[in-house]
């Protein structure tokens, strides 16, 4: 009995005691702000840098030895095709052509004429010729008559005979003459040229652009020819000067139009092509917009930069920008419908970036890959649906699948 009185107890407190229970905390929504994605239409742009150079830019050296006599053109001075910017003294150089001249003008005596025929030459039209053919017919006439008549001596016909064979070998001679003078005033007329053309290279002048008459013949009158500007001058007054390779004298830009020269990274080799617009931002006029255009593209890539080189010409009627100034510029290679978010959406952890989209009352993440951004969107790639809903704040407390409360 004591043992049955001893469990009664312990079964009566079993029995009155509550089961315990097991309670879940529930978690509170996230308080969040939420702005919709949307789709715009972004130009492309393949961001280089570079510097500009001048259309053309070269020296000039004297083509003969000189003093020079006057060099009228300092540096800054603008130059139009044609104008003289060096003048060396002609003295010598005049007193050459005038004396080439004269022995030309003694050959063309010679042969009778006055100037080189610009044809064929009658050679029986020079008066040496026609003198010799005058005694050759003079001879071979007697030596006809002789030879026709009966009473006249052996003698006599064979010293006619030998007149015509002079008279022959003398017209053969003439003609050798003719063609060999003629052949000296060639020559002469050569060397005449030449000494004209030193006489005319004591004066430098700016060079002419290729095509430019042609262009100016039909665009008339009024068009303003290319300007070049003086970049450098080597030279003074009363200098000797001469003219072996590299001893330049003057340094010509010609800035109407400018080059710039960048690398492009191979990846964007499809986006690029000619005729593209090219956008510059100078240093010097940070407010202004300036634009180029594609002209040429390197087809072959740097294997060790991995890059190609392009050129476009930027105008620059105005002569603002000068010539190795650096410029940031950007390729337009084009547009496309893009979807954009606030900047405030975006989430960086780890070196992933995602956003938070709302999914009624949860949250979904998406990784995204951004694109270009501003200050008040930016472009992300990536599996976001179409017109969607992105948390702006609050997501320091959120993960997939968290609720939220929208403020």
């Amino acid at each position: 009995m004591k043992r049955l009185t001893f469990l009664v107890p312990v079964l009566a407190l079993g029995c009155t005691q509550k089961p315990a229970e097991t309670v879940k905390a529930v978690p509170d929504a996230v308080a969040v702000t939420v702005a919709a994605s949307e789709q715009r239409t972004v130009r492309r742009t393949i961001p280089v840098t570079g510097s500009l150079s001048a259309a053309e830019d070269f020296q000039l050296s004297v083509k003969v030895d000189g003093r020079v006599l006057r060099a009228g053109y300092d540096v800054g001075d603008l130059a139009v095709p044609g104008a003289v910017l060096l003048e060396l003294e002609s003295t010598d150089y005049e007193n050459a052509v005038a004396l080439e001249r004269q022995t030309l003008i003694a050959d063309l005596a010679r042969l009778g004429l006055k100037e080189l025929p610009a044809g064929k030459f009658d050679v029986e039209a020079v008066p040496e010729v026609q003198r010799a053919e005058a005694a050759r017919y003079n001879a071979k006439r007697n030596f006809d008559r002789l030879s026709s008549v009966g009473s006249t001596s052996r003698a006599e016909v064979d010293s006619a005979e030998t007149e015509v064979k002079v008279g022959d070998a003398n017209k053969r001679a003439a003609i050798t003459l003719a063609e060999a003078t003629l052949a000296t005033a060639t020559m002469r007329k050569k060397s005449l040229d030449i000494a004209e053309q030193k006489l005319a290279d004591t004066k430098m002048r700016a060079p002419m652009p290729q095509h430019w008459l042609a262009w100016a013949s039909l665009l008339g009158p009024g068009v303003a020819p290319p300007q070049y500007q003086v970049a450098a001058k080597m030279v003074q007054d009363g200098e000797m000067v001469r003219n072996p390779p590299g001893n330049a004298v003057y340094r010509l830009v010609s800035c109407q139009t400018l080059k710039l020269r960048v690398q492009v990274p191979e990846k964007f080799s499809p986006e690029v092509a000619l005729g593209q617009t090219v956008e510059l931002k100078i240093e010097a006029y940070p407010e202004e917009n300036f634009i180029g255009t594609i002209k040429r593209i390197n087809p072959t890539v740097d294997v060790t930069t991995r890059t190609f080189s392009i050129e476009a010409e930027v105008p620059n009627a105005s002569s603002r920008l000068k010539p190795g100034v650096f410029a940031r510029a950007q390729i337009i290679s084009g547009t496309s419908t893009v979807t954009t978010v606030p900047p405030s959406a975006l989430v960086v952890f780890a070196g992933v970036t995602k956003v938070f989209v709302q999914d009624g009352s949860k949250v979904k993440a998406y990784p995204v890959d951004i694109g270009q951004r501003t200050n008040d969107w930016v472009e992300v790639r990536g599996d976001l649906p179409k017109d969607a809903k992105v948390i702006t704040s609050g997501y320091t407390q959120l993960f997939d699948g968290a609720l939220i409360r929208v403020k």
